[in-house]
């Protein structure tokens, strides 16, 4: 009887064991399933969050002012490469799961199944803490502006009231295009360059200054050339582009920008929306200031702003004149003081 007894004892607790283990391994192909289904959610969470900021990246880098921040490139390859992990591990268990034995029941290697839910967990948790980190408030900065250089000056004598018109041109929203129109040698240039150089020089709120003189026979691709090394276009690629090709660069970049564009010696219309050029106005606050002989040539580039530049009076061509010379060259004679008054005078205030 005793040993009938040790016997039955000895047959319940293999069959225990065996049931115990057939159990323990149904629980692994249960939470290997359970695993899975947690990752596949979690990578979609991941997937959609990452769409989102590459999505915002995108648009803010199309302006070609924008840079990507680097804690966001940081990120992006960060959710690139666990994404790349996740998928090989939803394959593995994918695998795992149909390659079972006992009526697809068990795992065939415990040992592997056990190694691939650690492995799935941890890559959950990883994926987790990417996607908490998806809110960013901002993805991308201003690239640092196209340096803008002083321009060679002449001495500024007369003009003083006429820049403060042209300034307060700048500053209304009402005037988007301004021409500054006389004879030749009355001083256009040095106007145009003591604006340029003020902007240069201050704080203001314009993302583009943009000088470009405009010569004769000026070709449109020509201007365009000038403008899209003034914004910052690759010079390296911009020789092979077409005009059309050009055309959308400079519209891209400016586009939706604020932007200064001062054409000196323009003889006759420009159609600068060929250029893709955007046409200043309400949208854009943008401004041209052009100089020209014409007048004509102001109305015909529609300036809601015609200045025009006189001779200097005699007061103000002998102080130009004197700034030009200087004190050591007027003194050196007791002649000398009358001589360039009379020089000034026959140049009739032209400068």
């Amino acid at each position: 009887m005793g040993s009938i007894f040790s016997c039955s004892v000895s047959l319940d607790s293999v069959i225990s064991q065996i049931c115990n283990h057939v159990a323990l391994q149904v629980s692994h192909i249960t939470s290997l399933a359970d695993r899975l289904r947690t990752l596949r959610a979690a990578l979609q969470e991941l997937v959609a969050g990452r769409n989102d900021v590459q999505r915002r990246v995108d648009i803010d880098e199309r302006g070609g002012l924008l840079k990507r921040l680097d804690q966001v490139q940081v990120w992006l390859s960060e959710v690139g490469a666990s994404i790349t992990e996740a998928h090989a591990l939803i394959e593995a268990a994918t695998q795992e799961n149909s390659n079972k034995c006992l009526g697809r029941c068990c795992p065939r290697n415990c040992t592997s199944t056990y190694k691939l839910r650690k492995k799935m967990a941890k890559k959950v948790e990883q994926i987790l803490a990417l996607t908490s980190k998806v809110q960013f408030d901002v993805v991308a900065e201003r690239l640092p502006l196209v340096p803008v250089n002083v321009r060679p000056s002449e001495p500024l004598v007369g003009f003083e009231s006429l820049f403060e018109k042209v300034w307060r041109c700048l500053e209304d929203e009402q005037v988007a295009i301004i021409g500054l129109y006389g004879m030749g040698g009355v001083g256009k240039p040095a106007l145009l360059t003591q604006i340029h150089n003020t902007l240069a020089s201050s704080p203001h709120d314009f993302d583009h200054l943009i000088w470009a003189y405009v010569s004769r026979n000026q070709s449109l691709e020509g201007i365009q050339e000038k403008i899209g090394k003034k914004i910052g276009l690759d010079e390296l690629t911009w020789a092979s582009k077409s005009m059309e090709e050009k055309y959308e660069d400079i519209s891209r970049v400016l586009h939706g920008k604020k932007f200064v564009l001062l054409l000196d010696n323009l003889l006759e219309r420009l159609d600068l929306s060929k250029a893709g050029v955007p046409l200043p106005g309400e949208q854009n606050e943008s401004k041209i200031v052009f100089t020209t002989r014409s007048e004509i040539v102001c109305a015909q580039m529609d300036a809601q702003k015609k200045i025009k530049l006189e001779c200097l009076g005699p007061t103000e061509s002998w102080e130009l004149f004197w700034k030009k010379v200087g004190d050591d060259s007027i003194n050196r004679h007791p002649d000398i003081p009358e001589l360039p008054k009379i020089v000034a005078k026959e140049c009739g205030g032209l400068l």
